[in-house]
């Protein structure tokens, strides 16, 4: 039972733009240079206002669909 207490979420914020996959974002995913994608860039905070995780997310934009609001 040891290690830190987690911290509640509260709530997220994200920024999302198109983006142009470079070589090393395409190999990863297996697609091609210059597909279309999704950069989603969130961050998630605790109740008491603290980020307490960061994501970068390389979405395919063929494959994925953004919901904003």
């Amino acid at each position: 039972m040891g290690g830190p207490a987690r911290e509640h979420l509260a709530r997220a914020a994200a920024d999302a733009g198109l983006h142009a996959l470079s070589t090393a974002e395409g190999a990863q995913l297996g697609l091609a240079l210059g597909i279309p994608a999704w950069l989603v860039q969130r961050t998630r905070y605790s109740t008491a206002g603290r980020p307490v995780e960061t994501a970068d997310l390389v979405l395919p934009a063929d494959r994925w669909r953004v919901r904003l609001g």
